[in-house]
């Protein structure tokens, strides 16, 4: 069954080179017997592309080719991996990505399988994974509160709707927040956009990719990533505690976290107060994860004051400046020390763009007001090791 498979990715080799990638970055595998007949011809999530052996045998090889291909842009789109709503029916789900693939990936089977749903439900348009969810919800819930009602009355609701909800709900079983997944996925997507190697997609499935890509994690999921980046440990030699490969012959080793953090709020006029309480409340949140100091400046034109350093949170900082923006004091200041592990710049945005004196090591993440300013400032993916994020 797999050669089937494996004949598709070696036609894909040289005409679908981003397809080709996608596949070759998942785990193929065949689903147990047990669960297949309530399953589709093809899942995935978690790394892995599960293929229903008993239905994938009624298919032709161009219909087994459509169908892998289907579920390569799925991949592609994220579906499995992100964008998750709340509250989660994982049949909506399934049916919401479906659409858009139908909508855009122009497919030669059918993938949307309820045509008993009406269709003035849905948007006119080629919508967005989001709203289709928004329309199936209501509808999904619906059907399972008539499906409650009947079973109290001792009747039985509609076979096929139950059969059609418990395939959905499989399909979409692998499916949930996955960061790493999404950091792969964007990649082999940055590969393909740099190379020009799109193979046979559509210009509208390239920008619903590519527009994928900028879909940004929670702040909150931001931070705690930056700060797992950052972690550090010194080791120190000690008597004590026996080396792992020669007992107490040779000294063993203790580690203890050494991470230094610095935090540059933009106190400048243009930064309105109710912000600056966010961004202090910021730097407090940080003691949470694990950072036992941090060091904070404030800076307009000019850094402002000296060094605050903190060993635990504050319920008050005196606000400094409130005059023009410049970044380029921080960059001096952070170059001149280099011994600081992770930068937060807390600011607007509003300011030329820095530059680095010298090669740092120094991990940068620039925090935006909001998310305006978060897509206006694409500047700051010039300056080497720089992420972006915005307060929610």
């Amino acid at each position: 069954m797999e050669e089937r498979f494996q004949a598709v990715a070696e036609q894909w080799f040289l005409t679908e080179p981003l397809l080709f990638s996608v596949y070759c970055s998942h785990r193929l595998q065949a689903l147990p017997i047990g669960k297949a007949p309530v399953l589709p011809v093809l899942r995935s999530g978690k790394g892995r592309i599960e293929y229903n052996p008993e239905r994938v045998a009624t298919l032709d090889q161009r219909q087994l080719e459509e169908h892998l291909r289907l579920e390569m842009i799925r991949i592609l789109l994220k579906h499995p991996y992100q964008r998750q709503p709340r509250p989660v029916r994982k049949e909506a789900c399934y049916w919401a990505s479906d659409l858009v693939l139908q909508d855009d990936a122009q497919p030669k089977v059918r993938i949307f399988c309820r045509d008993d749903f009406p269709r003035v439900a849905f948007p006119g348009y080629a919508a967005a994974f989001e709203e289709y969810y928004r329309c199936l919800l209501p509808l999904c819930e619906k059907e399972a509160d008539m499906g409650e009602e009947s079973a109290k009355e001792g009747g039985n609701a509609s076979e096929t709707a139950d059969e059609a909800q418990e395939q959905a709900r499989q399909a979409a079983d692998l499916w949930e927040e996955d960061q790493l997944m999404q950091e792969e996925v964007n990649r082999l997507v940055e590969i393909a956009e740099e190379s020009r190697c799109w193979g046979s997609l559509s210009g509208r499935m390239k920008e619903k990719i590519l527009a994928s890509t900028l879909v940004q994690a929670g702040c909150s999921q931001l931070l705690d990533r930056f700060r797992s980046s950052l972690l550090s440990t010194r080791r120190k030699l000690t008597r004590m505690r026996p080396n792992r490969r020669y007992g107490f012959e040779y000294m063993g080793s203790r580690h203890y976290f050494s991470t230094r953090l610095l935090v540059a709020v933009d106190v400048s006029g243009s930064v309105p107060t109710e912000t600056l309480r966010k961004f202090f409340g910021l730097v407090n949140r940080f003691f949470k994860y694990g950072i036992e100091k941090i060091d904070v400046i404030q800076f307009d034109s000019a850094i402002k004051g000296d060094p605050l350093p903190l060993k635990r949170a504050r319920r008050e900082i005196t606000v400094l400046g409130r005059s023009g923006t410049d970044y380029q004091p921080v960059m001096d200041y952070v170059c001149q020390d280099g011994d600081y592990d992770g930068l937060i710049i807390c600011t607007d945005g509003f300011s030329a763009v820095p530059r680095l004196k010298k090669n740092i090591r120094t991990e940068i993440l620039w925090l935006f007001n909001n998310r305006a300013f978060y897509e206006k400032h694409t500047w700051t993916d010039s300056l080497p090791r720089s992420h972006r994020a915005f307060l929610e």
